[in-house]
């Protein structure tokens, strides 16, 4: 699944391979996400 990235969105140090949780809203074909933060 794809997703866009607002600009409200806050990446964080998110890095390759780290678990996250995330948010996000559909918008007609657009997945837009939110927020995105690692998670235990």
């Amino acid at each position: 699944m794809r997703f866009t990235i607002t600009p409200q969105t806050k990446m964080g140090e998110i890095k390759t391979g780290d678990k996250v949780a995330f948010n996000f809203v559909q918008q007609g074909n657009l997945s837009l996400l939110q927020d995105i933060k690692v998670s235990q």
